[in-house]
């Protein structure tokens, strides 16, 4: 029985081994086991929803055509499909249903272009057609990435089409094909000119020579004919049959001469100069070193202005020694004229003559304040000097100013040719245009070129620049402001412009397509990138290393994976086997599910290593096994009344025959018996194999009733009759009925062979 001995798989199953199993547990209300009927199957079933469930976590993530939708939704019996609407506003009101997606697949791509932006709503619906609620009132929204062809096209469009590239493309006017060999024929030119002499009736001239008149240096001829001799120009602009009139012109050697005159001028400055820079610079030079009003002047006027203060300065320090010795003379004369012994008397001689020095003493101080006045007068006409707008320090700066100023203003005449050329600006009414071209050097440390516009203030413009760091290093930069910035390759008139790379710092609209800012590129060749967010069209990759992959559908080709993850789901492979961690399936028509452990909605089909399976609860309506392979469930059952008297012994209410396998049976018997007469009587209930007895259960009194069960565990193997018999005992002391009359006899066998 508990598999002690012989084969351990013909070990009998018992009631226990199902409740501790959990595939069965004790009805509502059984303490004990006594029947069947108290214990009921555990069935753990999916929530059966009238109105389907909310949608959660919608998800929507646009590629370059397809916005892929992805979002979770509970289980629940009777799902049909999940309702997919869309709107190009945020208004669920206005929203249409553009699909149906089967079962509760969480993922749909929807196609629906490039340059796409729509919001999405979802609903779950069941098998009646009730409608669930939508996953929110508010849209989740999704964007397509832009049909970046068609805005290169669109960009490069309107850059070929614009002036600045036409400008940019068109050839230099009036350049002739060949500019290497016009610049060499140029350049033999201007070398024949550098050596042209005056015509000589002693020379012959070859056709294109070049000469000067004789009597007029100025004028250029050219020789029409070889051999030409003893045929002189004309000396004014007529062509001869022999000369042809060039134009006005002089030697190289003449033009050297005038310019060295005029350097010579400026280097060497004399009253008779008759340049304008010469005598500017002589002019400021008489004035700074003029003998009266000049620095030399101010320089006479500061030492004899230092002279006077100091001497300033020494006449007071005198009187001050005077003032001291003042005092001490008062002090003297006070003590006289208090003197005990001859104050009194000679009190008015002391005071006339103490008067007497008094006076002179004032008249001393008078003296010295005679000169301090003087001094403050020299110091203030000393101020005057010095600060005087003509001639004075102020004046002196100011015409080493002017001085500066002119010799600058030399400088910038030298170089206003490239001054005009470099800053351009033009106003019409309220609008003004500039352009400026600065090209810097500083000390040998920084260099900049930059060009810019100011367009009614709106600036614009590119510069490089190379400098020192605060570390000693170089650094150079190249930096272009613009609203647009692209490199095109616009060859000659007759090639078509093509534009590979463009930069759009801003949105704009073009021939009514918005462009977004941003770098577009015709083709890419990249080694290494970082990419936070990718819309890729069309990607052919050889080796992809993904974290994470949302997909609409994954048409073709090979996914080849250690563990893959669906909707939380895993698939690992184990040595070429693949497992996995939840399986929701429709149908499964072909192949095998190898698994030691199967989970049906939270239901665990589990193996005891030996082959056979373990089922924690099991809930069946109804069971078809083809040839008993698991168990023999065999019943019977009779309502109507049968006699059993006592003179006939044992006899037979129920029965019941199967062809056993040698396994352990269940038998589970039930009946009613009455007495034919009298208030009591005694009957013995017998459950038989084959005739031999394996339990019997006596009862007395009234109305009988018996439920009995109990576990075979015979293992012969072959036709095997269980039989129920009711046998009336007779009577007893109180003299009850002899005869008991049976109803509502059943009989039950269930035979665990595996």
């Amino acid at each position: 029985m508990l598999g002690h001995r012989g084969d351990p798989l013909q070990r009998a199953v018992t009631f226990q081994d199902l409740l501790d199993a959990n595939i069965v547990e004790l009805a509502g209300g059984a303490r004990l086991f006594g029947s069947a009927n108290d214990i009921v199957p555990v069935v753990n079933e999916i929530p059966n929803l009238d109105v389907p469930p909310a949608p959660t976590n919608l998800q929507a993530s646009g590629a370059f055509q397809n916005i892929i939708l992805s979002w979770n939704l509970s289980l629940y019996r009777g799902h049909s499909y999940v309702e997919v609407f869309r709107h190009t506003s945020d208004d669920i009101s206005a929203a249409t249903m553009v699909a149906q997606v089967s079962g509760f697949t969480g993922v749909y791509g929807d196609p629906v272009g490039s340059g796409q932006t729509l919001y999405y709503w979802v609903r779950a619906v069941n098998v009646n057609g009730v409608q669930g609620p939508f996953n929110s009132g508010a849209g989740t929204q999704g964007q397509t990435a832009p049909d970046v062809t068609f805005l290169l096209t669109t960009l490069a469009n309107a850059i070929t089409a614009g002036e600045l590239a036409t400008s940019l493309s068109t050839p230099i006017g009036n350049l002739p094909t060949d500019t290497q060999t016009a610049l060499n024929d140029l350049q033999s030119q201007i070398n024949d000119i550098g050596t042209v002499s005056l015509w000589s009736s002693s020379t012959s001239y070859s056709q294109g020579d070049l000469v000067l008149h004789p009597s007029s240096n100025s004028k250029l001829y050219r020789s029409k004919t070889n051999s030409n001799a003893n045929n002189q120009p004309s000396g004014n602009s007529s062509d001869t049959t022999y000369w042809e009139f060039v134009g006005t012109g002089s030697t190289l050697g003449d033009v050297v001469a005038d310019n060295t005159s005029n350097i010579t001028q400026i280097n060497f400055l004399d009253a008779t100069s008759t340049s304008a820079a010469a005598q500017k610079i002589a002019s400021l030079d008489a004035t700074v070193f003029d003998p009266a009003t000049g620095v030399a002047a101010s320089a006479t006027s500061l030492s004899s202005l230092t002279s006077r203060v100091s001497a300033t300065e020494s006449a007071t320090t005198a009187n001050t020694t005077n003032i001291t010795s003042a005092s001490s003379d008062i002090t003297a004369l006070q003590n006289t004229v208090n003197n005990s012994n001859t104050g009194v008397v000679a009190t008015s001689t002391a005071l006339s003559g103490l008067t007497s020095r008094v006076t002179t003493a004032e008249n001393t101080i008078s003296g010295h304040t005679t000169s301090i006045t003087a001094n403050s007068a020299d110091i203030t006409s000393l101020e005057n000097t010095v600060n005087n707008p003509s001639t004075g320090v102020s004046a002196t700066s100011s015409a080493l100013n002017s001085l500066t100023s002119t010799v600058t203003s030399q400088g910038n005449t030298i170089s206003a040719n490239s001054s005009d050329l470099s800053s351009l600006s033009t106003t019409v009414g309220s609008n003004t245009s500039s352009i400026s071209t600065q090209a810097s050097s500083i000390n040998g440390l920084e260099a900049k070129y930059v060009v810019k516009i100011d367009n009614n203030g709106a600036v614009a413009g590119y510069g490089l620049a190379s400098t020192a760091n605060s570390a000693g290093n170089i650094v150079s930069e190249f930096i272009v402001n613009a609203d647009r910035f692209a490199i095109m390759r616009g060859g000659s008139n007759t090639t078509a412009a093509s534009v590979p790379f463009i930069v759009q710092t801003s949105t704009t609209n073009l021939n009514g397509v918005t462009v977004p800012a941003g770098v577009y590129m015709q083709d890419g060749f990249i080694k290494n990138g970082s990419i936070v967010n990718a819309k890729i069209g069309n990607a052919a990759i050889d080796n992809a290393k993904i974290a994470n992959i949302d997909a609409g559908k994954i048409t073709a080709g090979t996914i080849n994976t250690s563990r893959l993850n669906i909707d939380g789901s895993t698939l690992t492979s184990n040595n070429g086997v693949l497992q996995v961690n939840e399986l929701n399936a429709n149908v499964i028509t072909s192949g095998l599910i190898n698994s030691s452990r199967i989970n049906i909605d939270n239901v665990t089909l589990d193996t005891d290593g030996q082959g056979r399976l373990i089922i924690k609860n099991l809930g069946v309506d109804s069971l078809q096994i083809k040839g008993n392979a698991v168990t023999i469930p065999s019943s019977a059952y009779t309502a109507s009344q049968i006699n059993a008297p006592a003179s006939s012994g044992d006899v037979t209410v129920q029965t019941i025959t199967y062809t056993s396998v040698g396994s352990p049976a269940l038998i589970i018997a039930s009946c009613q018996g009455a007495p034919s007469s009298g208030r009591s009587h005694a009957a013995m209930l017998k459950i038989k194999r084959n005739g031999t007895t394996i339990v019997e259960q006596r009862q007395g009194s009234g109305t009988l009733t018996w439920a009995v069960s109990a576990t075979d565990f015979f293992t012969g193997t072959g036709t095997r009759t269980y039989t129920v018999t009711i046998a009336n005992l007779g009577s007893n002391p109180k003299g009850s009925a002899t005869t008991t009359f049976v109803t509502l006899r059943s009989l039950a066998v269930i035979e665990v062979k595996k």
